[in-house]
């Protein structure tokens, strides 16, 4: 029971920890079609090439800067043809797919500009309507 019980507070622990570590970044991370300018929805003509592009935004950004984020991207099925994702952090650094997760990093801390540009995906948009979701990385 003893053993148990170190185990259960052990995993509440490190439970913890992690959470307080690795901030949902959902709350941070959202689609913008024409940054800076917080465009959430767009309705473009058929076969046209869209750009969504991932920014971060935080309250104490300024402060600690950022270094390299995690996440995975989901379309909407047949709204797309030939999506790319471009990194624009300084360094162009990624590591993984976008549609299975990928980590993108900086070769610096950026911390001068608010918001940040993260990435950019571009598709041609093929009339079906639908949605550019940011998910949770598989690994993180």
């Amino acid at each position: 029971m003893r053993a148990v019980a170190i185990a259960v507070l052990v995993f509440l622990f490190v439970g913890a920890g992690t959470a307080f570590a690795n901030p949902i970044m959902g709350e941070w991370l959202y689609i913008d079609f024409d940054p800076p300018n917080y465009v959430h929805e767009v309705y473009p003509e058929i076969f046209t090439t869209v750009d969504a592009y991932v920014m971060f935004s935080h309250p104490d950004f300024l402060a600690y800067g950022l270094t390299a984020v995690s996440f995975a991207l989901e379309l909407t099925p047949g709204m797309a043809d030939s999506p790319s994702f471009t990194p624009l952090l300084p360094g162009g650094v990624a590591v993984g797919e976008w549609y299975t997760g990928i980590t993108v990093a900086s070769t610096e801390c950026v911390a001068t500009e608010f918001p940040v540009m993260v990435g950019r995906l571009s598709f041609v948009y093929q009339g079906i309507p639908g949605y550019v979701a940011i998910v949770d990385h598989p690994d993180y």
